[in-house]
């Protein structure tokens, strides 16, 4: 869509974003009204296996509530991840 990212920097940016919060959300980048936030899964071995995400209509994931559902299912990923024998450094 006009949402989606194309440019190098911008995506660098945002890599960088989703390293430091943890999560990473899109806001109709996929299809219009349709807004998403998700958060790694990771393994004991300390590798990424799988994401967690919540998606939904723009006008309930809204940009104003990203900070707080990024927050939310940047918990539920760790907790699996815990779960699943990943340690913290």
């Amino acid at each position: 869509t006009e949402h989606s990212i194309t440019g190098v920097k911008q995506l660098e940016q945002q890599l960088g974003d989703i390293r430091n919060k943890g999560y990473g959300f899109t806001v109709e980048e996929l299809e219009l009204g349709l807004s998403a936030v998700a958060a790694p899964i990771w393994s004991a071995k300390r590798e990424v296996i799988a994401a967690v995400c919540i998606s939904g209509p723009s006008y309930r994931i809204t940009k104003e509530r990203i900070p707080e559902l990024g927050e939310l299912t940047r918990q539920a990923g760790s907790e699996i991840s815990l779960r699943l024998g990943y340690q913290k450094k």
